[in-house]
């Protein structure tokens, strides 16, 4: 999978724009699926809460009216009509004429202070059994008997209201609170007294627990809430249960239209975001094929055609920028180079013969000194300009890129002992102490180019060797895992810190007794650097200080 994005920027912006695209969907999803229900549901229940509130407000309401109606009845004067002999008559037409007015399922009745029905609403329901008269109290009150509300109020005598002559009372069906309740197919609200068991209103056969005075919960295909009732009725509750699958059928039909609208989404932010995938990419690639084929044909005059004028369209116009002054630079280079190798041909055909000539003077037997001296000049003169135009020719090949690099395994360790050996004559006519260490080397054989990597280490070598007076020089080999370092110390002139950026510079030399003595071009080490450039490599150079040493470390990266 990281494969598959490192290797194409393509990839990663369709991957990009798919997740940018999905992201807002997949979240907006999960949110309608969750938390949206979840929301809803609370809602609803919050919606439930107030419709139970509601329907006590207006039963509470109603059965005060009620109550406050039978004490309004218990103070009327018609009520002295108990002491007299035909107490029916008044009381009774009042009595139903009340009960008419309700035009509900209850009754009135009038007792005595034996607690005697003297007076009904309804004639043929006189049986003081019925009424549980023995729940009356000296105070006003209620009680209930199953589905019966029963009302009550002392009633006194209006001439002297000390004296208590019997009581007003009420049975009221609790069926008549049907008109308070829903009664819907989705929505069923009803009342409960869990003490007698006993429903007012059709109810939804649900086994529900009441834990509290107040609550919500999912039971079965339901939502249901419960509230415990004030006042008159406190010892009951009023449930609300609505169907869930008709209060959330929006809901449910929403996510199923998101559900069967998922793949067409899906298909369609695939779609766009690969057009645009490609559409982005698409400059980017046709400047990497111009570029491989530049670097194959090695054709610089090659033109990028962009008209776009966003960030891309810049590159393009900096990319062909590039390639017009690349082309004159390498042409430029080229000239720089047919020049160089032009002019070392030309020269180092006199240089040879005046070598030859000066070598042959030397050899003459019949020079004087002074002449032997201005000869043997000649000829040192002549290999030092030889040996420049040598070294000119190398960096030019180097920065052509024409340095043949012939790769092959070989005895590293066997090589730099051929180069110590060489160089040790060098060492032995200045009496420096010169040694080779390979004691932590331990590659069996090692892939390089053998003639440049000797080049390198003998010019190397051959440096500390002329630059050190008096001390010693010692040739170390050592490896890593992965790399190889040559390693050489020497006790010689040192190098001041501000003077380390000359050291790779062509033509550039650290001017000092000693190497004023000493005769260079200034490219050995300018050359010795590009060329472990050239074969996966590095040189770097430390010293203390003047006079303290310094130390040359030549390090190559294993080749598999």
């Amino acid at each position: 999978m990281l494969d598959f994005l490192k290797k194409s920027l393509a990839n990663r912006l369709l991957f990009s724009f798919l997740f940018i695209g999905f992201l807002p969907f997949v979240i907006f999803l999960v949110y309608t699926l969750v938390l949206s229900e979840t929301q809803i549901v609370k809602k609803l229940i919050a919606d439930q809460y107030h419709q139970v509130s509601v329907i006590d407000k207006l039963i509470d309401t109603h059965l005060n009216s009620l109550s406050k109606e039978v004490s309004f009845l218990s103070r009327l004067e018609i009520m002295d009509d108990i002491l007299a002999e035909d107490i029916d008559k008044r009381i009774s037409r009042l009595l139903k004429q009340k009960k008419d007015d309700y035009a509900l399922d209850l009754d009135f009745f009038v007792l005595n202070n034996d607690k005697e029905i003297i007076s009904s609403s309804d004639t043929k329901k006189i049986d003081k059994h019925s009424l549980h008269v023995e729940e009356l109290f000296s105070d006003d009150g209620k009680y209930f008997s199953l589905n019966k509300l029963y009302i009550y109020h002392k009633i006194y005598a209006s001439f002297d209201t000390s004296k208590h002559i019997g009581y007003l009372l009420v049975e009221y069906n609790l069926d008549n609170l049907n008109i308070y309740l829903s009664h819907e197919d989705n929505a069923k609200a009803y009342m409960y007294n869990p003490n007698t068991k006993l429903f007012i209103a059709e109810h939804a056969n649900l086994q529900i627990y009441i834990k509290s005075k107040k609550g919500s919960l999912s039971v079965g295909k339901y939502l249901v809430v419960y509230e415990k009732m004030g006042n008159i009725l406190d010892d009951w509750y009023i449930f609300y249960a609505l169907e869930k699958k008709t209060a959330l059928e929006f809901f449910y039909n929403f996510i199923l239209f998101m559900l069967y609208l998922s793949p067409f989404i899906l298909v369609l932010i695939v779609f766009i975001s690969w057009k645009f995938s490609r559409y982005i990419v698409k400059p980017i690639k046709d400047l990497t094929i111009l570029t491989d084929d530049i670097v194959h044909s090695k054709d610089y005059s090659k033109y990028l055609d962009m008209v776009c004028e966003d960030e891309i369209g810049k590159l393009a116009h900096s990319f062909n920028i590039l390639l017009n002054k690349t082309d004159k630079t390498i042409n430029a280079s080229e000239a720089k180079t047919a020049f160089i190798s032009n002019m070392s041909h030309e020269l180092k055909t006199p240089l040879n013969a005046i070598i030859g000539f000066s070598q042959y003077l030397i050899s003459y037997e019949k020079l004087s000194d002074e002449q032997l001296d201005i000869v043997s000049n000649i000829e040192n003169s002549s290999q030092y300009l030889l040996e420049m135009i040598h070294g000119i020719l190398d960096i030019a090949k180097i920065e052509a890129g024409k340095v043949d690099i012939n790769l092959q395994d070989i005895d590293i360790s066997s090589t730099c002992r051929e180069c110590f050996t060489m160089l040790e004559p060098l060492a032995q006519d200045k009496d420096l102490k010169f040694e080779f260490i390979d004691k932590d080397y331990n590659f069996k054989a090692f892939k390089t180019d053998e003639k440049i990597f000797k080049q390198i280490l003998i010019n190397i070598l051959s440096n500390a060797i002329k630059y050190t007076q008096s001390g010693s020089v010692t040739f170390e080999l050592y490896n890593t895992k992965d790399k190889l370092y040559v390693r050489v110390l020497d006790t010689g002139i040192g190098i001041k810190e501000q003077e380390m950026d000359k050291l790779f510079k062509e033509f550039s030399r650290i001017e000092n007794k000693l190497s004023s003595k000493q005769k260079g071009t200034g490219l050995g080490l300018s050359l010795s650097k590009k060329l472990s450039n050239a074969i996966d490599g590095d040189i770097v150079i430390q010293s203390d200080g003047i006079n303290l040493g310094t130390e040359v470390i030549f390090v190559l990266r294993k080749r598999d």
